[in-house]
């Protein structure tokens, strides 16, 4: 009434176009407060689920086998209904008749409205909005037209909001996939879809794009045509936007004035980080407006270059969609450590070829059954099953599969397929991921990318380019034998270097990659046996001209006196070729040293362990840490640690300085990298000692050298000449004996279990999850998700797994009474987990993310900064990997554990461009 209120005054027929203005203002402030309204009851299901599917008229092809592209068309702010403004129209029908003749296009889609409901259509306004419409189309010029596009403005505010947007972009979602159904298109099919957005209709597709994508199971690109867009939508599941702006474009311009998120400052939006990717690429159209005269789609307006504005519009689409515009060229790519190291013949599957008599020895075997894990086809994977598996040594009674492919399995067990189900996933690669494997110079699982359903047998068989995954059956392993064998395991395999390994002192090089050794002698106890020439191929540099290990006067080692176990297998001469290297007296059930009582034994693993490592650089340490005063060596570990004995590994690796320096050591800190393991007590074949066989669970990231996530023997993770660690970094690996922990009990039903056994479980399953990254194609370290943080998440989670066993009192004091020989190990075992539990949760409660099951390695620190940060305080103990191990070291020792420290300072040959360094702890 103040604004209108002197209308009142005019006669009736001049005061009519003032009360139709004010019910026009009525409708639109109506309309915009009732928007968020209508996305929440849709939400909640108050109007029904119907989705109203666009028209079939518009069809090109004849089925969807003719397809090899979707066209869906999203319209600006100025649309009302399925039927467009003049000028859209127009240019519609002149792009229609222009596109591949494989594409199917589907237009009249209503993206302002969760419904696909006309303006017409609507329930309390639509005479309104037909006078107006209908005014607007014979007068295109009429103001009245300026109230629609205010209201579908509105819309677009909705679909940016935090609050609300996520529910309207879901519902737009809908409408697209629900209108591609309508239109033949088969989800799953692969087929790629192109969403056109003018104006406001880029936001719209913008914010539907991961829903869509995932629905779909395809790719989904995006074309604007002069988008105005926030920066918060979905960009980084757009296989690429292809953004085109014109110099003259007003309106345009408000996307990056109006929504922060398109600010530079702000680096982690969605926005800014997919033009860091590449994910998205500028068109400059030149000095063309957002709409007509002059727009975009004007057939009358030309450029320089004597095409008009419309025809410019149509090339740069049909360019698009045919595959022909030339995306400017991204950064090169990155080459990876593993692409130099598989350049050299040696590090080739094919330089092994099986079923070849192996020469010289004496060698033995470290499995029954080895081979080299094949990915299947696509078209195979329904037959396979798991992967293949070229069989490379096989026991007694099997040696007829000696070089054939078999299919590899898993168990049809219950237990086994629980843990194969929960980590079974489709692989659709982030646009992260796209990136790191393209340009940021990792190896990640690029031939699983779009893969559905991708198993742990084929997230480790596919896990680097090449077939090249040597592995070890372990556990029970049943053949069905025939025409088509398959093999099943319940275990996952354990990666190895090679399939053979000997016991040697290094006599002298004999010229390039050949060295003199002689063999144990078992008879004599003695390295009197016979001398054999061995090939020992050069390590390859990596891009920062350091190779993983030497060679150099290594007959000269100090551990040389006591052997080297040699790891490998026969090329196609039958020449054993050296692949990996063991310390014979480090491994050795025989420690150098005792540390006596739990204080010094912390004392010497917090600071001792790490402290001076310059001056041992090329040594190797064992030291057995124990509470009882007698510190003779021999009898203390000949009481604690029997054949058939397993302990608890804790791993800590430092850091490559000196003169060729690694890239993550060149900053003030070092963090490092933290494993879990597992080493058994097993009496030599060669020596006939006591020696530890250690098996890692590697938690590990996607990285540029190829190591793959999951079980490792200590000759692949650290005795591989050119893939492991001995030669190059200092390594502290803690080995724990806690009878309750490490010994098995018997369970009710007769069956053995120990709780190190079920921590080795789920550190397989969180090893396959990490070898896709959940998903997502590439796992990333992060304060909340790291290797040091996940192997606990482990630890924690196989405690509570221990609590869940004893929840109920009745049946625990069942089980004491018919096994009360194991209720003093119990009482220890639950000592040790109240002892646990505490330390792995920081405010007296588990993190969020760890009880509710939620994965989120394949995100980035970008993705949410802050929400990683107060996540990883909640295990903040648990975040630096040589704290980690202090604390949980400390926490056993202060249950009456035994600890054996293994302690490895760059060994190998002489090696004086490299220095250790250690990692931070607290």
């Amino acid at each position: 009434s103040v604004l209108l209120g002197w209308s009142a005054h005019l006669p009736l027929i001049a005061r009519l176009p003032f009360e139709l203005l004010w019910i026009a203002i009525v409708a639109l402030v109506v309309g915009a407060l009732l928007t968020p309204l209508e996305t929440m009851g849709w939400w909640a299901g108050w109007f029904g689920e119907s989705i109203t599917p666009p028209p079939r008229e518009r069809v090109r092809a004849a089925s969807t086998h003719d397809v090899s592209r979707y066209i869906v068309y999203l319209d600006g702010i100025s649309q009302s209904g399925s039927a467009y403004t003049a000028d859209v129209e127009k240019f519609l029908d002149a792009l229609e008749p222009v596109l591949p003749a494989r594409s199917r296009f589907i237009r009249g889609l209503m993206v302002y409205s969760v419904f696909n409901r006309p303006l017409d259509d609507d329930p309390l306004f639509s005479g309104l909005w037909k006078f107006i419409d209908a005014t607007r189309i014979a007068k295109p010029e009429s103001i009245l037209g300026l109230l629609i596009n205010l209201r579908n403005i509105v819309i677009v505010g909705v679909s940016t909001d935090p609050r609300y947007g996520p529910m309207y972009n879901y519902g737009i979602a809908s409408l697209l996939h629900d209108g591609l159904i309508a239109n033949g298109y088969v989800p799953g099919s692969g087929i790629p879809v192109t969403l056109i957005g003018y104006s406001g209709g880029a936001q719209m597709a913008a914010g539907a794009a991961r829903l869509l994508r995932h629905a779909l199971e395809a790719q989904v690109d995006l074309i604007t045509l002069g988008g105005v867009m926030s920066g918060s939508g979905w960009f980084l599941d757009l296989g690429h936007v292809y953004h085109q702006v014109g110099d003259k474009d007003n309106i345009q311009r408000l996307g990056p004035i109006l929504f922060p998120s398109r600010w530079k400052i702000m680096s982690l939006s969605q926005w800014n980080r997919a033009l860091r990717l590449g994910r998205i690429t500028h068109i400059a159209l030149g000095p063309v407006c957002h709409m007509e005269p002059g727009g975009m789609f004007d057939a009358t307006a030309r450029l320089p270059d004597g095409r008009t504005h419309l025809e410019q519009t149509l090339d740069n689409i049909t360019r698009i969609v045919g595959g022909r515009f030339a995306i400017p060229m991204p950064p090169p790519k990155r080459l990876t450590n593993y692409g130099y190291y598989i350049a050299s013949a040696w590090n080739r599957p094919e330089y092994y070829p099986p079923g070849v008599a192996l020469q010289g020895g004496p060698y033995v075997p470290l499995a029954a059954w080895m081979g080299r894990l094949i990915l299947p086809r696509r078209d195979e994977r329904d037959a396979v099953r798991g992967a293949w598996l070229e069989v490379h040594h096989a026991p007694e009674g099997c040696t007829h599969l000696l070089g054939q492919r078999v299919k590899l399995r898993w168990s049809g067990d219950a237990d086994v397929q629980r843990r194969v189900v929960a980590v079974t996933r489709d692989l659709f690669f982030s646009a992260d991921a796209e990136y790191s494997s393209t340009t940021g110079g990792t190896v990640c699982p690029t031939r699983l990318n779009q893969w559905q359903l991708v198993d742990p047998l084929e997230s480790l068989a596919g896990s680097r380019p090449l077939d090249d995954v040597m592995v070890m059956l372990v556990d029970a392993v049943h053949l069905d034998d025939g025409d088509d064998p398959v093999l099943r395991i319940a275990r996952e395999p354990v990666q190895i270097a090679g399939c053979y390994y000997g016991l040697v002192r290094f006599i002298g090089p004999l010229g390039a990659e050949r060295f003199r050794a002689v063999h144990f002698n078992a008879a004599s106890c003695a390295f009197d046996g016979p001398q054999e020439e061995l090939t020992v191929p050069a390590a390859v540099a990596n891009p920062e001209h350091r190779a993983p290990s030497s060679m150099r006067d290594i007959e000269r080692s100090p551990l040389n006196e006591q052997g080297f176990y040699i790891y490998g297998s026969p090329d196609a001469s039958g020449e054993f070729v050296v692949r990996a290297l063991a310390p014979r007296s480090t491994l050795a059930v025989r420690p150098g040293r005792v540390v006596a009582g739990a204080r010094d034994g912390y004392r010497y693993v917090r600071k001792g362990a790490w402290g001076d490592l310059l001056p041992r650089k090329g040594t190797a340490s064992s030291v057995l840490v124990r509470d009882r005063s007698d510190t003779r060596a021999e009898a203390q570990a000949k009481d604690d640690w029997a054949e058939g004995d397993r302990a608890l590994l804790i791993h800590v690796f430092g850091g490559v300085g000196g003169q060729l320096r690694e890239e993550a050591a060149k900053g003030p800190i070092y963090l490092g990298h933290f494993a879990y393991g597992e080493a058994r007590v097993v009496r030599d074949a060669l020596c006939g000692d006591l020696r530890f066989d250690i098996t890692y669970y590697q938690v590990y990231a996607h990285n540029e050298d190829g190591l793959v996530s999951g079980a490792q023997h200590w000759s692949r993770y650290m005795g591989d000449r050119q893939f492991g660690w001995l030669g190059e970094r200092p390594v502290c690996d803690i080995l724990i004996r806690h009878d309750a922990f490490t010994s098995d009990f018997t369970l009710d039903d007769g069956r053995q279990a120990s709780v190190l056994g079920t921590l080795c479980l789920h550190l397989e399953v969180m090893a396959q999850r990490y070898r896709i990254a959940n998903g997502t194609g590439c796992a990333y370290v992060g304060p909340a998700n790291n290797c040091a943080q996940d192997s606990n998440r482990a630890l924690f989670a196989t405690l509570g797994d221990v609590q869940d066993a004893v929840r109920d009192p009745k049946a625990v004091a069942a089980w004491k009474e018919r096994f009360p020989e194991q209720v003093e190990r119990y009482e220890h075992l639950a000592q040790l987990v109240r002892a646990l539990r505490p330390r792995l949760q920081t405010f007296g409660g588990p993190r969020r993310d760890w009880v509710s099951n939620e994965f989120s390695m394949g995100s980035t620190l970008e993705d949410h900064p802050l929400q990683q940060v107060i996540m990883a305080l909640g295990s903040w103990r648990m975040a630096l990997p040589r704290f980690a191990s202090d604390t949980i070291v400390k926490t056993f020792l202060e249950n009456g554990a035994a600890v054996w420290v293994l302690f490895f300072d760059q060994v190998g040959g002489v090696y004086p461009e490299i220095e250790p360094i250690a990692p931070l702890t607290l």
